[in-house]
């Protein structure tokens, strides 16, 4: 606040404790607390209205409560319901609230679970929207490309904000909104142009067009068209070795799995498409960084396919562990 923060977000979202074995039964569990308030709702209610106070109009208060999605309202039984309740009751009337949607990475919001969200937090729900790596390769929260090995070809390294949202959704929502992504990495500034895409004109937005729009404008028309070709063979790539991959996976020691001549032919094909694709991108874009993570992206999908594919055959060793 003394550097000229104008807004305060208060996370007392996935580190809240909680009692018994079921996510959502948020408690007090000190001594003091439990003599000061009757639950955590109202502890938190009185420590954003100490807040408010203090700061009065110079801060803008968000609030991040711990079942900040549908999906953690239904695993607290009850409970979630009667946090707000309470909460609601109690805390500053202008303190927006965090809603992250259906679900923690949600990629559609519908009005059925806008509205029970915003009824139960008495106001418009703040969105923050997990969305930008819900459909990542790799990582923790992300991964569906390996695992539905058919979706893959309709994924992007450049993926532009896409999701699914009622008419006039700006009308519903809270009017400030977070992206939650890698705002450090190359890939992230061609994603976030869209995403601002969608903030200026919910209705009229196109992810696709939005894409194409912003990749043009930032490496010019044959570069953007080259970047779409190194996009298409690394998800092909992809397809081909997550079929292997999963298949070899699920296979009996009695039946190994056989890579066949096609997988493999179809395979050679795009990588050898997407390294000519790479070599024209390294001659005429100038973007050092975006080169530097497609080379390292490239790269390391060759390598996850050349380990899957060392061995034709797949079995369990005597701990019962697969190995290749």
């Amino acid at each position: 606040v003394k550097n000229g923060s104008n807004t305060v977000m208060i996370a007392a979202d996935d580190f809240v404790p909680h009692a018994g074995t079921t996510r959502g039964q948020y408690a007090l569990f000190t001594d003091k607390d439990k003599a000061t308030y009757p639950n955590i709702a109202v502890a938190q209610a009185d420590m954003m209205n100490f807040l408010s106070k203090k700061y009065g109009d110079k801060i803008r208060f968000e609030f991040c409560p711990a079942p900040y999605l549908n999906e953690f309202i239904d695993y607290g039984m009850g409970s979630g319901e009667a946090l707000f309740r309470d909460l609601t009751a109690n805390a500053p009337k202008n303190m927006a609230i965090i809603w992250t949607g259906n679900t923690v990475r949600s990629l559609s919001y519908d009005m059925a679970d806008i509205k029970r969200y915003t009824d139960l937090i008495g106001r418009k729900p703040m969105l923050w929207d997990n969305s930008p790596y819900a459909r990542e390769l790799t990582g923790r929260y992300g991964g569906y490309p390996s695992l539905y090995p058919g979706k893959a070809v309709m994924c992007s390294l450049f993926e532009p904000y896409d999701i699914i949202v009622p008419d006039s959704f700006f009308t519903y929502m809270d009017d400030h909104i977070y992206s939650n992504g890698g705002g450090y990495s190359e890939r992230y500034m061609i994603k976030y142009p869209t995403f601002a895409d969608f903030a200026w004109n919910n209705n009229a937005y196109d992810p696709d067009f939005s894409l194409y729009k912003t990749i043009i404008w930032l490496y010019g028309k044959e570069n953007a068209m080259k970047l779409l070709e190194f996009n298409d063979s690394y998800f092909k790539l992809v397809s081909v070795w997550a079929e292997i991959r999963n298949a070899k996976q699920v296979s009996k020691e009695e039946d190994a799995y056989k890579i066949s001549a096609k997988q493999k032919a179809e395979a050679d094909i795009y990588i050898n498409e997407m390294k000519n694709s790479y070599k024209q991108l390294s001659k005429s874009v100038k973007n050092e960084r975006l080169l530097k993570a497609l080379d390292t992206e490239k790269a390391n999908l060759i390598k996850k396919y050349n380990k899957t594919i060392k061995s034709e055959n797949t079995g369990k060793t005597k701990k019962g562990h697969r190995q290749t």
